[in-house]
């Protein structure tokens, strides 16, 4: 409401209705009468703007103050502050929306809100696709105000998106501050036992390595935070990820934990039968609405789990017939299982590709050109997701026709084969470096952990020099 002054007069003449000419100090009609002139007080003419400021926000659901903000000397939870225009619930399904109902008086209310935003507004589904590295983000805001690491992380990854809508590249003080006490957070909560088995701590060093990707132009300490990860989900025993938001960050960094893993030449703990049951467990109701990038990034994970113990066998399997073994009874058994298990993998899997993701996908065949096009109504968060699956899976192919060729000793006899082998790499390794070209101009957090990935499957020398060019 905003008020005008309106005119009204001295007391005595509006008590002996006079016109008054509010002269100061006294009116005249007083001075005029022998009165005692008492003032004029102010009065308010209250105007009605509420049809005005309901047309300027209909639009809005937030009003941010100035991120520019000098910093203070108070509570560091509060370096930003999100305002809300409109209450709703919050939902713990990844679908809904997910916007505190609360006044944002405490500093994790206004982390929850800036989140919120992040996470609802259409057009960070493009330049900050929060949601495209794990559901489990839009379960995050009512755990907010548990534990001091998720607080500390959460509000780091909201500071790094308010230095993204800046047109300066480097990253803020604010910014660089925050990180520093999400870490040293995070390594107290690791050093108090209980606090350590919590579900809020592994969530916050999943945000830390997203954090770590985007500071750091080459990953950073990306895979140190990632192993640490997965000790951390090893240690929390796989009876704990039966619920939704355990299960959902899981999902997440599966993929990565395997190539990790590979890349040592040991096998996974997700390969172990435990570890297998609750993965294939039957699908919560939030997972059943997932998007169908999602259930294939889980599907390409459950051939995935296999390859480091593949790769492991083959190699042993191939330095002892390159060094000119015997060939004994046991090692003659030990390739020909071998090829079994990577011919049976490879066809399965290579049906599992045309099936499910050759009908979703179309690249040109220009590289440069770095586009991708779903041949369905999808989302920018499942055309994301899809590259990054489709580059995997061509990858792996490639991994598959190597440690064929490696083990099986009368490739070298058929010339036919050779040809063949050789154009399918080729076409596959195009195929491969299209979705990554695709992911690097759509996601630097998605692309980072991609290239690792890719690095971790010892492809070759020339995924260097193109990563480099």
């Amino acid at each position: 409401m905003v008020g005008t002054l309106k005119s009204t007069g001295c007391e005595t003449c509006r008590k002996r209705k006079k016109k008054c000419g509010e002269e100061l100090p006294s009116c005249s009609a007083c001075i005029k009468a022998g009165w005692k002139c008492p003032g004029y007080p102010r009065r308010w003419k209250f105007v009605d703007e509420n049809g005005l400021l309901a047309l300027l926000y209909r639009n809005k659901k937030y009003i941010f103050e100035d991120v520019d903000h000098p910093e203070s000397s108070g509570d560091e939870g509060s370096a930003f502050r999100g305002i809300l225009m409109n209450r709703a619930s919050v939902s713990l399904g990844p679908t809904s929306k997910t916007i505190v109902e609360w006044p944002l008086a405490s500093p994790h209310d206004q982390i929850c809100s800036t989140l919120c935003y992040i996470l609802d507004e259409p057009q960070n589904r493009h330049t900050f696709p929060l949601k495209s590295h794990g559901r489990f983000y839009a379960m995050i805001p009512p755990r907010l105000g548990r534990s001091t690491a998720l607080d500390d992380a959460v509000s780091c990854l909201c500071v790094i998106y308010l230095d993204s809508l800046r047109s300066s590249q480097a990253s803020s003080k604010e910014c660089l501050r925050l990180y520093t006490r999400s870490l040293r957070s995070l390594r107290k909560s690791l050093d108090i036992q209980h606090i350590r088995a919590e579900a809020e701590t592994i969530c916050a060093s999943v945000i830390l390595q997203a954090c770590e990707l985007v500071l750091n132009d080459e990953g950073g300490r990306w895979s140190q935070l990632c192993m640490g990860t997965k000790l951390l989900i090893e240690e929390h025993g796989s009876e704990k990820f039966m619920q939704p938001f355990e299960r959902a960050m899981l999902e997440s960094q599966r993929a990565w934990f395997i190539l990790q893993d590979a890349s040592v030449g040991q096998e996974c703990f997700l390969s172990r039968p435990e570890w297998r049951q609750v993965l294939k467990s039957s699908p919560t109701p939030i997972e059943i609405e997932e998007h169908a990038s999602i259930s294939l990034r889980s599907e390409l994970c459950e051939f995935l789990v296999d390859v480091p113990g593949l790769i492991r066998e083959a190699s042993s399997t191939a330095d002892q017939l390159l060094n000119g073994a015997l060939d004994s009874v046991e090692l003659s058994e030990r390739r020909r299982t071998a090829i079994l298990q990577i011919s049976s993998l490879k066809d399965a899997f290579e049906w599992w590709y045309c099936s499910k993701i050759t009908p979703l996908r179309s690249i040109s065949g220009a590289v440069e050109q770095t586009e991708f096009t779903s041949t369905s109504k999808t989302s920018p968060r499942d055309d994301l997701l899809l590259a990054v699956v489709d580059c995997v899976s061509n990858s792996i192919m490639i991994k598959l026709d190597t440690l064929l060729a490696n083990v099986e000793s009368d490739w070298n006899k058929v010339k036919v084969d050779i040809l063949n082998y050789q154009k399918a790499q080729a076409r596959r390794k195009m195929m491969m470096y299209q979705s990554l070209q695709f992911v690097r101009a759509k996601s630097l957090i998605a692309a980072k952990p991609l290239e690792f990935g890719l690095r971790q499957l010892w492809l070759d020398a020339g995924f260097e020099q193109r990563n480099k060019a």
